[in-house]
């Protein structure tokens, strides 16, 4: 079966929601599909577990008035917002971390989640991230591990604090 043919109308909602948002497609798909009975709750859950929620409301807050409720609408535009401080609070450890590496001559690159999210949209607060994803040379791990310490990071599951 296409998956574009799914019987349940919130995973077609949201696979056209992220086709939009990830290539800046038509919404029309969308907005057909919102004509249609959506059990609003079962796609806020979808969209959080599939870590769509930004998705949603950028191509949300981009339709026809109306077609999404209000309450909708809203507790998107609080989540998202919420989204954006963690992106920015995230954003700024990474760049605190990575000027702090170079100083130690440790060179560290970004990827996946706010480094995906800039490059595939143009802003961090388009995709969730609850993380930070670095890569570091091998050789650099004990040195940069030293810093984590210094900076007050640990790992609980290990003894002494960092793996």
């Amino acid at each position: 079966m296409n998956l574009f043919d799914d019987p349940v109308v919130e995973k077609r909602l949201l696979l056209h929601i992220g086709r939009s948002h990830s290539v800046g497609a038509d919404t029309s798909q969308v907005s057909e599909l919102l004509g249609e009975e959506v059990d609003w709750e079962r796609l806020v859950r979808l969209a959080i577990r599939h870590k769509l929620l930004p998705a949603l409301h950028s191509v949300f807050s981009t339709l026809e008035y109306g077609l999404v409720p209000p309450e909708i609408i809203q507790a998107l535009e609080t989540s998202y917002q919420q989204n954006r401080l963690r992106s920015e609070s995230l954003a700024a450890e990474i760049a605190s971390l990575k000027n702090a590496a170079g100083a130690d001559g440790i060179q560290v690159l970004t990827f996946k989640g706010l480094a995906l999210a800039q490059m595939a949209y143009g802003d961090i607060a388009e995709r969730t991230a609850g993380d930070i994803d670095l890569l570091l040379h091998e050789e650099d791990i004990p040195g940069f591990l030293e810093l984590l310490k210094l900076r007050g990071y640990h790992d609980p599951s290990s003894a002494d604090g960092l793996a």
